[in-house]
């Protein structure tokens, strides 16, 4: 890997913020995509059906 692939800050150390900041990133966006599944789960589990009073009329017979 060369340095000017790594990101240096204005000391001329590795900038370990953006390095920690890039991570922070990283799994907060895998949590979201995990609780989004996890809600198209528990929806395709639990289907409430809205019924219009004509729908539920309809029904009853």
């Amino acid at each position: 890997m060369s340095s000017s692939n790594i990101k240096i800050d204005e000391f001329g150390s590795i900038d370990l913020a953006y390095y920690r900041r890039q991570g922070e990133l990283a799994r907060a966006a895998f949590l979201l995509q995990g609780i989004k599944s996890i809600s198209g789960w528990l929806k395709s589990l639990v289907r409430i059906e809205r019924f219009t009073p004509f729908q539920y009329h309809l029904s009853a017979r």
